[in-house]
């Protein structure tokens, strides 16, 4: 069962559904899976995924879309406040995404994470996150996914 953004107004939007759906698509093949799109625009991760069978087994991502012409920088910017919420509301089982056009990296979310370097852009405040201390890739995501809801990606 997959639940998309249920209204659709900015490219980002069209973008974070058809993210949800390539993710559940890939992840269905290896169990009854349950992708959720958070439709509170103030929540501090886009979606849930769990198992049908065991739902209180969850890991929730963050989708950060980004024009491919940000590929070349060697850090990669996350709100610091969304990482303090993050933590603050119980969704330390996340995973942090950025897809530059079809280009993946990702990390998980670890409590370290608050204290990479910061700057401010456009008034706020930013972590800093270098490329080298992420995954990459797509199909990385998905084995790593499962491997954090104890699922066998073989």
């Amino acid at each position: 069962m997959i639940t998309l953004k249920n209204v659709v107004i900015e490219y980002s939007d069209k973008t974070e559904n058809d993210f949800a759906i390539k993710i559940f698509n890939k992840i269905k093949k290896y169990c009854s899976v349950e992708c959720d799109f958070n439709n509170d625009k103030y929540c501090c991760v886009d979606y849930r995924i769990s198992e049908r069978s065991n739902p209180t087994n969850c890991i929730y991502l963050e989708l950060k879309t980004r024009d491919k012409k940000y590929l070349k920088n060697k850090k990669m910017i996350i709100n610091h406040k969304k990482m303090v919420n993050i933590d603050k509301c119980g969704y330390n089982n996340s995973i942090l995404v950025w897809d530059f056009g079809g280009t993946i990296y990702y990390c998980k979310y670890t409590d370290g994470l608050i204290y990479y370097p910061q700057k401010i852009i456009q008034d706020q405040n930013v972590i800093e996150i270098y490329k080298t201390d992420c995954n990459r890739g797509f199909s990385n995501l998905v084995v790593d996914i499962l491997e954090m809801l104890n699922i066998d990606s073989k």
